[in-house]
């Protein structure tokens, strides 16, 4: 049952003693969570919270943010709880050598997995068919990457185009 799962998740934020939390996903559920924490005591204290649940400590309410791009949307609102600085990204991978993958000069990267443990979620296979088939049509290698437990899934998708491979499982290069 899932409120199971949820008094767990309170039990077990409780329990770590958080001061703040930056919920960086600011969905109804992630709202929820926020939500399912009170009452707070003495022996469980509010913590303070960054996000957009009604009545947090740091609220993101920039009306506009649902326009915003994720990473910009993000750096606003941990601005708003007190973050000023963030580091760059590191896209220092992007220089890494792949030569050993054989790969063609052009080449898309496509994470189709999804969350392993929750296959629902993941875009039909007919959708990922099309697509692969898509960019193959210009001439344009679909490389799939993902864990070990998607290989399956990824492999099959693989097996439909000449040109598409599968990387589940292989080393972190990209």
């Amino acid at each position: 049952m899932q409120i199971r799962s949820w008094l767990a998740l309170r039990t077990w934020i409780r329990e770590a003693g958080f001061s703040i939390i930056y919920d960086l996903q600011t969905s109804d559920r992630s709202n929820f969570y926020y939500k399912i924490m009170q009452p707070f005591n003495k022996t469980f204290p509010k913590p303070d919270w960054s996000g957009t649940a009604f009545g947090c400590s740091y609220p993101h309410d920039n009306p506009d943010r649902n326009s915003m791009h994720t990473i910009e949307r993000h750096k606003e609102q941990l601005k708003h709880a007190g973050i000023e600085k963030l580091p760059d990204a590191d896209f220092s991978w992007v220089n890494s050598n792949i030569k050993h993958f054989n790969l063609a000069k052009d080449f898309v990267l496509i994470a189709a997995g999804g969350a392993s443990h929750r296959p629902a979620k993941r875009w039909p296979i007919e959708h990922y068919d099309n697509l692969i088939q898509t960019i193959a049509s210009t001439g344009i290698q679909s490389i799939l990457i993902g864990s070990e437990e998607e290989r399956e899934f990824l492999d099959k998708l693989s097996d439909k185009d000449k040109l598409c491979i599968s990387l589940a499982g292989q080393p972190k290069v990209f």
